[in-house]
C-alpha cells in the first residue's frame, strides 16, 4: 500500500489556506465596498424618486413624453428627439393594446404586435420563457405600449433638419398596411406614408425565427428639389424595473458599443446622477440598448454610417408620474434624397433573450461591432 508524501499533504493544505485567504481578502477589500457603494446608490435613488413623487401637487399632471427636455438635443445641428405622448391616465396592458391599430407578430420565439401609430415595436412576448420555472407560468413580457403601466418599446423614424417644415413620419404618424397583414419570418410587413408634399415613405419590416427585426426605410422624392433627412432610432423605458436584482457583478441598465469609444455600461442609479449619461458623436459601428439579467433590447445602426449615440435619462427631475425614464438612441448623418430619386437605409432591432449562440451569430452574419458584449459574464469575462 502506497503512503502519501507528508510534504505533498502540507503543500495541499497550504494551497487551500492561501486560497481561502485570497477569497476573504477579496471579499473585504473589493466585494464589500462595491456592495456598499451600490446600496448607497439605491438609497439615493429611492430618496430622489420619493421627493419627485411628493413634489407633484394633487391634480397636477406630469409632463408628457413628447415635451421638450432642456439640454437634450441629440443629432446633427441640434435635432431633437420626439416621443409619443404619455397619457396621465394609464390602462392595463391588455387594454393598451387596443388603443391604436396593430399588425400581429408571430414567430417561433415571439408573439406580439407592431403599432401602426409610429410603426412602433411595443408588444413583444417571449414564447419560450416563463416568469418562473413552474409549468404553465405566464410568458415573459418584454415590450409594452406607451399607455401601459410599464412602457418599454423601440421605434425609428426620420427627422427633418432644424428649422425645416418638411412633414416627416414621427412617433404619432399612422402608417398604412395592407388589409390582413401579419409579420412572420416568411411574410415581411410593408408600411407606407405619404407626406402630401412630394415625399413617399415606405418601410419594410422583417423578422427572423429568433429576436431580430430588420427595418428597411425608403424615401421617394417626387418634388423638384433635393431633401435631406436624418434616420433616427430609440429604445425607451419608463421607470426602473421592479425585478431589478442589483447584483453588482452583473450589469442591468443601459448598455452599448459606440464606435471607437467602445463598450459602455450605465446603471439606472448612475443615470440619475447629475451630469451622467454617455453621448458620442461621429461613431462608426456598434449598437445601443437596455439589458436585464436574461433579456435585452438593442437598436443597431448601419455599421458603416457615422452616427451620434446617446445613453441617458431624458426625464429626471420632472419625472413622468414620479418615475424616471431611460433611453438609448442614435441619429445618423443626413441622407439627401435627390429630386425625382430615392434613398434608403437599413437598421435592426434586437428584442429577446440573451442567448450566446444567437447573439454571436448576429454579430458574425451582420458584422455588428462587439455585439457579443451584450452578454455579461461578470468576473469570467
Amino acid at each position: 500500500m502506497q503512503t502519501q508524501d507528508p510534504n505533498q499533504t502540507k503543500n495541499m493544505l497550504l494551497a487551500v489556506i492561501l486560497s481561502i485567504g485570497v477569497m476573504v481578502a477579496w471579499q473585504i477589500l473589493y466585494a464589500n465596498p462595491q456592495l456598499e457603494q451600490e446600496r448607497e446608490r439605491q438609497r439615493r435613488l429611492a430618496e430622489q424618486q420619493q421627493s419627485q413623487t411628493v413634489g407633484q401637487q394633487p391634480g397636477q399632471t406630469a409632463p408628457t413624453a413628447g415635451a421638450p427636455t432642456p439640454g437634450v438635443t441629440p443629432g446633427a445641428g441640434g435635432v431633437r428627439a420626439q416621443l409619443p405622448a404619455r397619457p396621465t391616465v394609464l390602462v392595463d396592458r391588455k387594454s393598451s393594446l387596443s388603443v391604436d391599430p396593430r399588425v400581429a407578430i408571430e414567430t417561433p420565439a415571439i408573439q406580439g404586435s407592431i403599432s401602426l401609430k409610429g410603426a412602433r415595436i411595443d408588444d413583444v412576448v417571449l414564447k419560450r420563457y416563463g416568469v418562473s420555472p413552474e409549468e404553465g407560468s405566464p410568458r415573459v413580457v418584454l415590450f409594452s405600449p406607451p399607455t401601459a403601466p410599464k412602457p418599454y418599446f423601440a421605434q425609428s423614424y426620420w427627422v427633418a433638419p432644424p428649422g425645416s417644415n418638411i412633414p416627416v413620419p414621427g412617433p404619432d404618424t399612422v402608417w398604412t398596411a395592407s388589409e390582413g397583414a401579419k409579420l412572420t419570418p416568411a411574410s415581411p410587413l410593408k408600411l407606407t406614408w405619404d407626406n402630401g408634399a412630394g415625399l413617399t415613405f415606405t418601410r419594410t419590416v422583417s423578422v427572423d425565427d429568433n429576436y431580430l427585426f430588420t427595418i428597411q426605410d425608403q424615401v421617394a422624392n417626387a418634388g423638384s428639389n433635393p431633401v435631406t433627412l436624418f434616420p433616427y432610432a430609440q429604445v425607451f423605458r419608463y421607470g426602473i424595473p421592479t425585478d431589478l436584482e442589483n447584483f453588482f457583478i452583473q450589469h442591468e441598465g443601459l448598455i452599448g458599443v459606440i464606435g471607437e469609444n467602445g463598450f459602455t455600461e450605465l446603471d439606472y442609479s448612475e443615470l440619475l446622477e447629475e451630469g451622467s449619461g454617455k453621448r458620442v458623436k461621429g461613431a462608426v459601428g456598434g449598437w445601443l440598448g437596455i439589458t436585464d439579467k436574461y433579456w435585452a433590447s438593442a437598436i443597431i445602426p448601419p455599421q458603416s454610417t457615422p452616427f451620434e449615440g446617446n445613453l441617458y435619462a431624458p426625464v429626471k427631475q420632472a419625472a413622468l408620474g414620479g418615475q424616471p425614464t431611460f433611453q438609448a438612441e442614435y441619429i445618423t448623418d443626413g441622407l439627401t434624397i435627390p429630386a425625382g430619386g430615392n434613398q434608403s437605409t437599413t437598421m435592426h432591432v434586437f428584442a429577446g433573450a440573451k442567448k450566446v449562440d444567437v447573439i454571436n451569430a448576429y454579430e458574425s452574419t451582420l458584422g455588428i461591432r462587439q455585439f457579443e458584449l451584450m452578454v455579461d459574464w461578470g468576473w469570467f469575462y
